[in-house]
C-alpha cells in the first residue's frame, strides 16, 4: 500500500506545485460532494480512504492508472474497486484530464531503452 502523503507540510509542499486547476479540484467542495456521493452509493463507510487517494492523485504523487489497485489495498473488494475507480476516473478526475497528464508527464518519465549497438551477449544455450 502507498503511503501517499505522510503531514501537512509535504502536503502543502505538493500542493504549490500542481497546476492550478488541481489546487482548485483538490480541496473544492465540489470535489468533496463528489466523493461523498460515490462512498455513499457504494456503501464505503471510511470516505477518508477515497479522500486520501483523490489527492494522492491530484497533487501528483499515486498515478491515476493505480486507483483501482490501490483500493484493493485498502481493504475494498476488487469487484466493488472497479466501480469505485471507474466512478472516481469519470467525476473527478477526467475533467481536469489534460492537468493531470500534465503532471506526470513532467514526474514520470518511462525508461529509456539501450539502444547501443555494442556486442550481442545472446548465446544459443547447450543442447
Amino acid at each position: 500500500m502507498s503511503n501517499l502523503i505522510t503531514s501537512g507540510e509535504k502536503m502543502w509542499e505538493l500542493y504549490e506545485k500542481i497546476p492550478k486547476e488541481l489546487q482548485n479540484v483538490v480541496f473544492s467542495e465540489d470535489t468533496d460532494e463528489k466523493i461523498s456521493t460515490i462512498c455513499k452509493n457504494n456503501k464505503i463507510e471510511n470516505e477518508q480512504t477515497i479522500i486520501d487517494l483523490v489527492q494522492g492523485v491530484l497533487l501528483g504523487v499515486l498515478p491515476p492508472e493505480n486507483t483501482e489497485k490501490e483500493l484493493i489495498e485498502r481493504g475494498i473488494k476488487k469487484t466493488l474497486s472497479k466501480i469505485v475507480a471507474e466512478q472516481i476516473q469519470k467525476n473527478i478526475f477526467l475533467p481536469v484530464e489534460e492537468s493531470i497528464k500534465k503532471l506526470y508527464n513532467k514526474q514520470w518519465k518511462p525508461e529509456q531503452k539501450n539502444n547501443s549497438t555494442g556486442p550481442d551477449n545472446y548465446r544459443e544455450p547447450i543442447k
